[in-house]
């Protein structure tokens, strides 16, 4: 990650758009912000649309990635693709992604992951679970649907309790974005199948791939969410089994 900053550093790329950076180990937070400053002060802000940035799954304790870190990027309006992903604790709440919302309004995929070890994970929140407790909440997600009309995929930790609170002060949904069609959460849901699913269908309508991938756990309970978003769609029914076992939940 020193090196990357040092290319940064002594280069201006006019005209960029793409870039793409990778580092083996996991970089202290400090350092990681002035990365993240060269490539404010280097790179063109009106021109930058996508953006990769991972690093490995080395992590020391206490290494935290906040908003404050992220907002030196806020500036590059135009950004499209987003990838971050971090050998460190991502901590962001609702406010944070509303301003990251507001800021890149033409964002299409947005990708906000930790590859922290599960032998890091236990140690830090052994120390300060503060960190891993802090992510957004489904309410938080809906400024996504308001401020980023062509959004197709998110990927990030997420608090998925409070699904029924939220439908009971917006029943049909505040906002809506039905580009979204790939969504990855760490979390397991929270709230139940029925509410979650409600939720989806009300403010990301098309979702139609739920945790699909390698880096992301299914699990039963994320496949029976994607089944009952298809029941509320009127794509599949619902058979008697499936409703004994939500009554039972």
């Amino acid at each position: 990650m020193a090196d990357i900053r040092a290319v940064l550093s002594s280069c201006h790329f006019p005209g960029l758009r793409r870039m793409s950076l990778t580092s083996q180990s996991g970089p202290k937070a400090d350092l990681l912000n002035r990365v993240l400053e060269a490539i404010h002060e280097r790179v063109p802000h009106a021109s930058l649309m996508n953006l990769k940035l991972h690093t490995g799954n080395t992590m020391d304790v206490g290494e935290i990635v906040t908003a404050a870190s992220l907002r030196t990027l806020y500036d590059f309006h135009h950004l499209a693709y987003f990838d971050f992903v971090m050998g460190m604790r991502i901590a962001l709440t609702d406010d944070d992604i509303k301003e990251m919302a507001m800021s890149w309004p033409r964002i299409k995929h947005l990708a906000l992951c930790s590859n922290a070890s599960k032998d890091a994970v236990q140690q830090t929140w052994t120390i300060d679970p503060r960190p891993w407790t802090t992510k957004p909440t489904l309410e938080g997600l809906v400024d996504l649907a308001r401020y980023c009309p062509s959004l197709e995929l998110l990927a990030l930790d997420a608090d998925t309790s409070g699904a029924e609170a939220y439908l009971e002060v917006h029943p049909g949904g505040c906002h809506c974005c039905p580009t979204l069609r790939v969504i990855r959460l760490v979390s397991p849901p929270l709230s139940t199948i029925k509410q979650i699913a409600a939720f989806l269908c009300a403010v990301f309508p098309s979702v139609w791939f739920l945790n699909d991938t390698d880096c992301t756990e299914v699990g039963d309970t994320w496949q029976r969410v994607l089944r009952a978003v298809d029941v509320l769609r009127g794509t599949v029914y619902e058979d008697e089994d499936e409703e004994d076992e939500e009554d039972e939940e």
